[in-house]
């Protein structure tokens, strides 16, 4: 059945880039945000910068050897070049784009 007030928490896998290896894959809870929500979101993102953006909308993490915490999400996106790009394009991708195939 269709829900029309989604749940407040989702979660989606994210292939974070690794320089000489595949791409490693963290699944990450995500907070949902509604139309204007998002918007509201995405027209402060440029303020908030990397960190408190994904603090924002991120709840916790899996397939991590660390818990998810503020100081752990600031190793992962000082370590990994592209990893908070790739994490704000999975969650609007999520938001926004319908899902494909099964």
């Amino acid at each position: 059945m269709f829900k029309l007030t989604p749940d407040p928490t989702f979660k989606a896998e994210v292939e974070i880039p690794r320089p000489g290896a595949s791409a490693g894959r963290i699944k990450f809870e995500f907070a949902y945000k509604d139309a204007d929500e998002l918007s509201d979101y995405m027209n402060r993102l440029a303020d908030l910068g990397d960190i408190d953006g994904i603090m924002e909308i991120v709840t916790g993490w899996s397939g991590v050897d660390v818990p998810f915490n503020r100081d752990n999400l600031e190793l992962l996106v000082k370590k990994y070049n592209g990893a908070a790009m790739r994490i704000f394009k999975k969650y609007t991708d999520e938001l926004t784009k319908a899902r494909s195939g099964n």
